[in-house]
């Protein structure tokens, strides 16, 4: 099974994965590691040679302005012979059918895919994948991928987006309690719901807020169930998270795959006691999270 992993590293460390997500400065949000364009070409030319895959984040939503130069980064991008790009807005679809790259294109929005006349609706556009919504249980999950086999992918672990906003609510909230705060790019800053003990990672940049669930979401009580489904790939979201601790949870998942027994889970719990771990939409319904 392909595990694509959030990348923070540098050239070095790429030996260490087979598949990795990066995110450029222009047109990728939902991240907290942005490489320039130089970075990622000399990652991609490197995991070429070594048979290493590199996807990209191109997840921004589009407005006319952005048309132009989002043409001209989605060029650049195909002159890398990537593995596949990352998309949730239908402007980038568009685009890439225009430049001839529908093959290398996953649709992720994050949210709303949700059922499998979705996903067939999007994969007979002739894109490459369809990444299902992170808040749909594990029987949903699987009932999606037999329904599509090879050709869906899941998040199995990090923290879930809940929450976008084109609003800048960190900078509204600030200037009416008239408090200075850095807020772009601050990734130090969490909120408590009031039906919610748990704090909440938040942050803004300047397409909006994003709020993120309390807990790093997992999947090891139910890989095996997961394994057995015809999933195309398994994801690892590494926000908010640094190098080790992606390193650690890669190589714990492929160890459970490759048939350890051991206690990945107490293991990681006791390595990051300042991190919940937590895979409670496995089991309960959106509907039934309070």
């Amino acid at each position: 099974m392909e595990i694509i992993t959030s990348f923070k590293g540098s050239l070095e460390d790429l030996e260490k994965y087979e598949s990795i997500i990066v995110a450029p400065q222009e047109f990728a949000v939902a991240n907290d590691y942005n490489l320039t364009n130089h970075q990622i070409e000399n990652l991609v030319r490197l995991g070429n040679e070594n048979n290493i895959k590199v996807y990209v984040l191109c997840n921004q939503m589009i407005y006319d302005e952005d048309i132009e130069a989002l043409e001209n980064h989605l060029k650049w991008i195909k002159s890398l012979n990537v593995t596949g790009v990352y998309f949730a807005d239908m402007a980038v679809f568009v685009l890439a059918k225009k430049l001839a790259m529908l093959d290398k294109m996953i649709y992720g929005p994050g949210m709303t895919i949700v059922n499998s006349e979705d996903v067939k609706a999007y994969l007979d556009m002739g894109i490459q994948a369809v990444e299902l919504a992170n808040e749909l249980t594990l029987d949903e999950k699987i009932a999606i991928a037999k329904s599509n086999p090879d050709q869906v992918g899941i998040v199995i672990s990090g923290y879930l987006l809940m929450s976008y906003s084109k609003r800048k609510v960190l900078s509204n909230y600030f200037e009416y309690i008239n408090k200075d705060m850095k807020l772009e790019k601050n990734y130090n800053l969490s909120l408590v719901e009031r039906t919610r003990s748990g704090k909440m990672p938040i942050y803004e940049d300047a397409n909006g807020a994003y709020i993120y669930s309390e807990y790093v979401f997992h999947s090891f009580n139910y890989l095996k169930e997961l394994l057995a489904a015809p999933f195309k790939y398994f994801r690892i979201d590494g926000i908010f998270m640094d190098t080790t601790m992606i390193e650690d949870l890669l190589n714990a998942y492929t160890a459970n795959i490759l048939g350890r027994s051991d206690d990945f889970l107490v293991f990681l719990a006791n390595k990051y006691p300042n991190y919940v771990f937590n895979d409670t939409f496995y089991y309960t319904e959106t509907s039934e999270v309070k």
